[in-house]
């Protein structure tokens, strides 16, 4: 879906060069990085900003970013396909299939579906990214598996690649 407006580069919607994000702050109290984070997403990723505002409020959300530590850049364009594990059927149920933005980001790997207790799953397709980019890589996808014990709160997982392996961490 394509926004329009009035700005300089030809109606489309701002991009993030061009964007200025002023999040009101009191003198006593400093922005959330969710709120910032969803801020940046609206622009980032086409959410419109009271979309973005309603997923800044929300702490139950699965996130994450992908860079390229060969090249120091963010990994945009990688599909990653969100899954939470179905106990009582002992399989894996796809809740999520997005891609990262030109940030390397997506700030909501499982669209219409509620962050509970339990496993979940991101895999990230990055055969096509490295073929892109001219790179052979041992590693045609990359499954992270991780365990949400508090769905109330915010869980981002950082992925930094390399063709040669990766490293995955728990961010805030």
């Amino acid at each position: 879906m394509e926004r329009r407006n009035s700005t300089k580069n030809g109606g489309l919607s701002p991009t993030p060069q061009e964007t200025t994000i002023n999040l009101p702050v009191s003198s006593n109290r400093r922005a959330s990085s969710a709120s910032i984070l969803f801020a940046q997403a609206s622009f980032d990723t086409g959410l419109d900003v009271s979309r973005a505002s309603q997923l800044s409020s929300q702490r139950n959300v699965l996130s994450t970013h992908v860079m390229d530590l060969g090249s120091g850049r963010p990994c945009s364009g990688i599909q990653c396909k969100a899954f939470k594990w179905d106990k009582s059927h002992s399989e894996w149920i796809q809740i999520g299939d997005t891609v990262t933005n030109a940030q390397g980001r997506i700030p909501l790997v499982h669209p219409g579906t509620s962050l509970s207790k339990g496993l979940y799953k991101l895999r990230f397709s990055t055969k096509e990214y490295y073929a892109r980019h001219q790179l052979k890589s041992l590693f045609p996808q990359v499954d992270v598996v991780i365990e949400v014990d508090d769905a109330s709160e915010h869980c981002h997982v950082p992925v930094l690649l390399n063709h040669f392996g990766y490293s995955v961490y728990k961010g805030h």
